[in-house]
């Protein structure tokens, strides 16, 4: 059982050190597919290593390092701490994505189809920034000083970790 942690998280470093060397040095232009052909390519080493170390002296050996009972609950952690972020990641989605409440709409429209001008009725500019910077304004990251926004300390250490983040794996933003 915890040679079977310690082969995933070994996985997901070589997912993260692959995805990072490629986006690095040479951005794809087919970013998420990309990423899903990476991710493919970890878990095949992952079953493949599994595989090969099941039921070996070197698997028993590691398997009585810790007990079976608190791998079993650091694991069982592990996946609702999983799920919540998922379940939190989904709230987000469905809460702010543009691109998920069009789809939406057009699949709600009585024909199932709507022109560019129908599209842009059901929205407005000016109410979306004003959302996402109460939104903003709520979790501390930006204050309003007169007619002015500022970050705050928390809203530019978060600035600056996206920033270098997005320019250092060339994604996302304005490039």
């Amino acid at each position: 059982m915890l040679l079977a942690i310690l082969i995933a998280k070994i996985s997901f470093v070589l997912f993260l050190v692959t995805h990072v060397i490629i986006f690095h040095k040479s951005p794809p232009k087919k970013r998420f597919r990309t990423m899903v052909m990476i991710a493919m390519a970890s878990l095949v080493f992952y079953a493949i290593a599994l595989r090969i170390v099941h039921g070996t002296a070197m698997a028993e050996a590691v398997n009585t390092i810790i007990a079976p009972d608190i791998v079993s609950v650091l694991n069982s952690i592990f996946v609702y701490l999983f799920l919540l972020f998922f379940y939190a990641q989904l709230i987000v989605i469905f809460d702010s994505s543009v691109s998920t409440r069009i789809m939406v709409d057009i699949d709600e429209s009585a024909q199932r189809r709507l022109t560019l001008r129908e599209i842009r009725s059901g929205y407005s500019l000016e109410e979306k920034f004003k959302d996402e910077l109460e939104d903003m304004q709520y979790l501390d990251r930006i204050k309003k000083e007169g007619d002015y926004y500022k970050n705050t300390p928390k809203g530019s250490t978060h600035a600056k970790v996206i920033g270098f983040l997005r320019s250092y794996l060339n994604i996302g933003g304005h490039q």
